[in-house]
Parts: structure tokens; sequence; C-alpha cells
């Protein structure tokens, strides 16, 4: 699922990359004397962080940016990050018992979502 999301971000425009996350450029101080001698002013630039998408973007990422650019909607979103969070716990070496949870229901879940996922991805 993550791949046909991650080769969709790839073919978006690079302004449609932006995160509603703002960066802190450089500073700047205004002289002294402007206010009181124990205050000074400051202003810096700062702009939206652009997305980067790598081989080693996290998932979370890729879904976040798909429900972002409109590949996804958030009833698809909802869906892809229980997914997500199941297979991380299948990463985790020495699962117990009680997190042992993967069984036909889910991987059937699992198996759905990756047919409606292709079908609006592909769209």
């Amino acid at each position: 699922m993550h791949k046909l999301l991650f080769e969709r971000i790839a073919k978006a425009k690079e302004s449609d990359l932006i995160l509603d996350v703002w960066q802190h450029g450089e500073t700047y101080e205004l002289p002294a004397g402007i206010v009181a001698k124990f205050e000074n002013i400051v202003f810096c630039k700062r702009s939206k962080k652009k997305f980067i998408l790598t081989k080693h973007t996290d998932f979370k990422q890729i879904n976040e940016m798909s429900r972002k650019l409109g590949l996804i909607n958030d009833d698809i979103f909802k869906r892809v990050e229980r997914i997500r969070e199941k297979r991380n716990a299948v990463h985790l070496q020495g699962l117990s018992s009680g997190q042992q949870n993967w069984n036909v229901r889910t991987l059937n879940n699992v198996l759905s979502m990756f047919g409606i996922l292709s079908d609006k991805v592909n769209k």
C-alpha cells in the first residue's frame, strides 16, 4: 500500500509538498535604544518546511502527506494508520501473546484496504 502512495507522492508538484510546519531561519536584532534598556526587538525569517520524500520516509509521514494531497480521504487515512500500527507491532521482536493479534480477520481487512486504496490511488 505504501509503495502505491509513495509513487503518487513522488509525482506531486513540489509546490504541493509544503508542510504546515514553520522553520525559522536567520534572526535579526534591531539596534538598542528603540525600547527600554532591558528589552530588545528581534525578528526572524521563517518559511514553511518542505516535505522531502526519500526511501527512508516513514509510513506515518507518507500517510499524512497522502491525505494532505487528497490521495486518500480521512476514512482511508484512519484505516491505513491502523494497518501501519499493526505492521509496526509485527516488527517488534518478542511480541507478547496479547500483542499477537494477527488473525484471518485482520489479514482480510488489510487485503480489503489494499484493494480500496489501489482503486483510489490508481484513478
